[in-house]
């Protein structure tokens, strides 16, 4: 037997459940549209990462760099590349592209914006130094990089202390004055002689004591020696001249003589003093020179390049041996001038070069022209000496000194190369002194030449441009969605047409 009941509802009751209703369908509908932004900027960060991930495979295997080609291995740079790219992505990657899906979670991408890229050449090369230093931060404690810091400082020192080259030349000129005026003088005094007078007193030049230019008994005078090395082919002094590479690089298309692409991003970035540090300690993981060249590279001698800047291995490795030797000659003017014994030696020939002229001022002259002679021979021991993989001292001690003022020339007869320095630099550890002081441009445009034509060597890299290499990219991405909730509410006005999302992202490597 079946019952039937019947009910009854109060006007105030309906209206009540129905303002429930269309609060809770309110809150609904505001819980949903709050997850979609964080839904919406989730996959706008997503689709951004996709793309990026197709970053240039060349420049991560030979250099550990993270960057996207923004022209995809082609001649020509677009944003429209990236942005068809990313497109592709974020389809692929939204749950739903069709309007009549009641999924919650159901967006459209409406439309996708660039905001703005950086490459690694903006700014001069500082985003591309930035690049590195943070690359290498990881790897090397902070303890190390305020010693390395500290010692580039006091490499510095040393070559603002470099004494004019002209040292030597100006001595040797002042000496041969002096020998002139007084040999003048001699000859006029012999015209007024009387018959009987000898024609030297002690004293006077041609004596063979204390003039006449003559030397210390069985010392060789170092002017001379000096300013006949400087005659010779610098690279031949120091090296076999005959396993230099011989490989040269057309400069025309280099970053330094071209206009180069610009990003969008302004503004300066500020420059950390321990990021030189670390942007040299990559140039010893990643780049080549003469004592370990590279192989199947642009270039042999890559640090050397960065040095100089000239188009071949031979010039390079010929600027880098006249730098190094300039400061080894300045740090070794240090040496001799704090020691005592040597300081008196050059004494001594300087008297006995020019004592005949009684004048303090030309012997002067001529000991400093004398100390700068004996640095400048001693620098090519140096020199000699990195290159066949010793060490230097910055400043050298008595005991690691090679040269003695007594047999300079022979110095040059054989395949001497100046003392060992247990505690002192490598060929390597003075080229990274050299690099320290090179302003941040030159460097970074000079080290990505290097890199762009290396890339360029390898497969599927044959159009890389170190211009067109984002390393920050920035983009905002509109979605539309169906409103669910907001319908089935019966209280106020139904919203209209699709609800829009923003959402915008950032991605750095």
């Amino acid at each position: 037997m079946s019952h039937t009941f019947r009910g009854n509802i109060t006007v105030f009751t309906a209206l009540s459940l129905m303002l429930t209703a269309s609060f809770l369908f309110a809150l609904l509908e505001a819980a949903r549209i709050r997850m979609l932004y964080a839904y919406a900027d989730r996959k706008t960060e997503l689709g951004l990462e996709s793309v990026c991930a197709e970053y240039q495979p060349g420049l991560w295997k030979e250099y550990g760099l993270l960057c996207l080609d923004g022209a995809y291995g082609g001649k020509e740079f677009s944003a429209d590349y990236i942005t068809g790219t990313l497109k592709v992505r974020m389809d692929e990657n939204l749950l739903v592209k069709d309007k009549g899906n009641s999924d919650l979670f159901a967006i459209r991408l409406k439309e996708i914006e660039p905001k703005g890229f950086e490459l690694l050449t903006d700014r001069e090369g500082i985003v591309f130094l930035q690049r590195i230093a943070a690359y290498m931060k990881a790897n090397i404690a902070m303890d190390t990089i305020e010693g390395l810091y500290n010692r580039y400082l006091e490499g510095v020192e040393v070559e603002k202390s470099t004494t004019p080259e002209d040292c030597v030349a100006g001595a040797q000129t002042a000496l041969e004055q002096a020998e002139k005026e007084a040999a003048e003088k001699e000859a006029a005094e012999k015209d007024g002689n009387s018959p009987g007078e000898t024609d030297n007193e002690p004293g006077q030049p041609g004596t063979g004591e204390n003039g006449g230019g003559a030397n210390v008994p069985g010392e060789e005078n170092p002017l001379d020696v000096a300013l006949a090395l400087r005659q010779n082919a610098v690279l031949g002094m120091v090296t076999d001249a005959g396993n230099i590479s011989g490989l040269r690089l057309n400069l025309s298309d280099s970053l330094l003589h071209r206009k180069c692409r610009t990003g969008t991003y302004s503004g300066e970035q500020k420059s950390e003093w321990y990021e030189r540090v670390l942007v040299l300690n990559y140039l010893d993981r990643y780049f080549s020179d003469a004592r370990k060249p590279a192989d199947k590279h642009v270039l042999a001698y890559e640090t050397e390049y960065l040095l100089c800047g000239e188009d071949s291995d031979r010039k390079n490795l010929e600027g880098t041996v006249i730098r190094l030797m300039i400061l080894r000659e300045a740090a070794n003017i240090l040496h001799i001038i704090s020691d005592h014994a040597k300081m008196s030696q050059a004494g001594a020939i300087a008297a006995s070069l020019a004592g005949f002229t009684g004048n303090p001022a030309i012997i002067k002259i001529v000991q400093t022209g004398i100390i700068a002679s004996w640095a400048y021979i001693e620098s090519i021991q140096d020199v000699r000496a990195l290159l066949q993989g010793d060490k230097i001292a910055l400043i050298k001690s008595v005991k690691e000194w090679t040269t003695d003022t007594g047999n300079l020339s022979e110095s040059f007869r054989n395949t001497s190369k100046a003392r060992n320095c247990e505690k002192g630099l490598t060929y390597q550890e003075y080229l990274r002194q050299l690099l320290f002081s090179m302003g941040k441009k030159k460097l970074a445009y000079r080290m990505m030449d290097i890199m762009e034509r290396n890339i360029r060597l390898t497969e599927n890299g044959a159009n890389c441009r170190m211009d067109h290499m984002i390393g920050r990219i920035d983009y905002e991405m509109t979605y539309e969605t169906e409103f669910l909730f907001s319908e089935m509410t019966t209280i106020g006005k139904k919203p209209e047409g699709p609800f829009l999302l923003r959402a915008r992202k950032q991605f750095s490597y």
